[in-house]
């Protein structure tokens, strides 16, 4: 078993979730949705067997959220 850093990022009514090592990213409108949706991501990758899903950018243009709001600032939200 890989060990895995997830950071969860709460912004404009929005958690993301984000999988460090991979890059992977998720959202929802908990903490909860968040991270089952990560857990969805994750294993649909692992399926495929490819790249990426989505990339932060990506994902913050999606949800609306504004350029630079997605920092370690928001840590400890």
């Amino acid at each position: 078993m890989r060990e895995q850093e997830i950071r969860l990022v709460h912004e404009a009514g929005v958690w993301v979730a984000i999988d460090v090592g991979t890059g992977v990213t998720a959202h929802g409108g908990t903490r909860d949705e968040a991270l089952t949706s990560l857990d969805a991501e994750l294993a649909g990758r692992d399926d495929r067997n490819e790249g990426g899903i989505e990339d932060a950018e990506d994902l913050r243009r999606e949800v609306g959220v504004e350029d630079g709001a997605l920092t370690d600032a928001d840590e400890g939200t």
